[in-house]
């Protein structure tokens, strides 16, 4: 076994760290690795739907798109997350009781009652600590999970509060579940980095013949590579959130207005606005102009900005109708 350890704590390069290693490597490989604050979605999910991006920009937490399925992970340096990377065999694929198996026999051995619950979590107390996901690249079978140590939970809520809008999309829904942190269940004290090496220790015991090493230098530098062509791209961190459309509607001081968003790959795909409010110019023209463009506030901003919005939406500045299109 190939055990990889690293102090990096760039989300998006240990993704791409993942894609590489499943290309590269032909033993077994197993990570631990720790991240500042971000969001992992899964890659089926709906970004807007999702993430309160309000909060998370305001508190300069990065949002990721994972390559694996399932529901939306929060993140920060009290969080670890481990990776097993192993030759595909039908009895490993969907086996998450086998790969999170070591971790349960460390927690265990701490007198901790964590047990495997549902489809892919752990739990303790029947409060979740940890999600599971897997997902394949061609004869290499990845298998990731993430383990809440000492997370700031009252981050992951605020992150992770949506806004109610009427959404019909093709996504896949994160349930909300009550969480809880590895350290509030442990008899003495213990950081997250004292937690780490406990895991290493038990890799270790399975497989005292393993090699233990960092990334080299010409490998940072191909992972870096994937990094900012993939998980770092915007294309495929907002882009890849499958279509959504939906409808909202507000009382500003100058009229009502109602709107009415398909969007597809992240890009506007038909707008609509209605409602009371006073307008002296065609609407046709801003709609229009956001066709196409990418589901961006910053980008619909400067294109509400083209225009004299006064003669389209009398009494309502441009920054108040923005907050309907998100």
């Amino acid at each position: 076994m190939l055990i990889i350890r690293s102090d990096r704590t760039d989300a998006p390069f240990f993704h791409a760290a993942e894609d590489f290693l499943m290309e590269n490597t032909l033993e077994p490989v197993f990570m631990l690795w720790r991240a500042k604050k971000c969001i992992l979605l899964g890659k089926n999910q709906n970004a807007w739907k999702q993430v309160n991006l309000d909060y998370i920009k305001e508190r300069e937490i990065l949002l990721v798109r994972r390559s694996s399925g399932g529901g939306t992970v929060f993140c920060d340096l009290g969080n670890i997350n481990f990776s097993f990377i192993e030759n595909h065999g039908t009895e490993k694929v969907n086996n998450y009781r086998l790969f999170t198996k070591p971790i349960l026999e460390v927690l265990n051995q701490m007198e901790i009652p964590a047990i495997f619950s549902g489809r892919n979590d752990l739990t303790i107390e029947g409060q979740k600590f940890s999600g599971n996901a897997q997902y394949r690249i061609k004869n290499r079978l990845l298998h990731h999970g993430t383990l809440l140590f000492s997370a700031d939970l009252k981050d992951l809520a605020g992150a992770l509060k949506t806004d109610p809008l009427k959404y019909k999309d093709r996504g896949i829904e994160s349930a909300a579940k009550r969480v809880t942190n590895i350290a509030s269940h442990l008899k003495e004290p213990m950081d997250v980095l004292a937690f780490r090496e406990l895991i290493y220790a038990h890799m270790l015991s399975k497989d005292p013949d393993a090699i233990v090493r960092d990334f080299t230098a010409k490998e940072i530098i191909a992972i870096e590579k994937i990094a900012d062509n993939k998980y770092r791209d915007w294309n495929w961190t907002i882009g890849q959130s499958p279509k959504y459309d939906f409808h909202r509607e507000h009382r500003f001081a100058g009229g009502i207005v109602e709107i009415d968003l398909s969007v597809q790959k992240g890009i506007v795909t038909d707008i609509v606005f209605h409602g009371d409010f006073l307008s002296r110019l065609d609407l046709m023209d801003i709609q229009i102009a956001m066709i196409g463009q990418r589901h961006d506030p910053e980008i619909l901003l400067s294109v509400l900005q083209q225009f004299p919005l006064e003669e389209y939406f009398y009494g309502i500045p441009a920054e108040e109708l923005l907050s309907l299109l998100f």
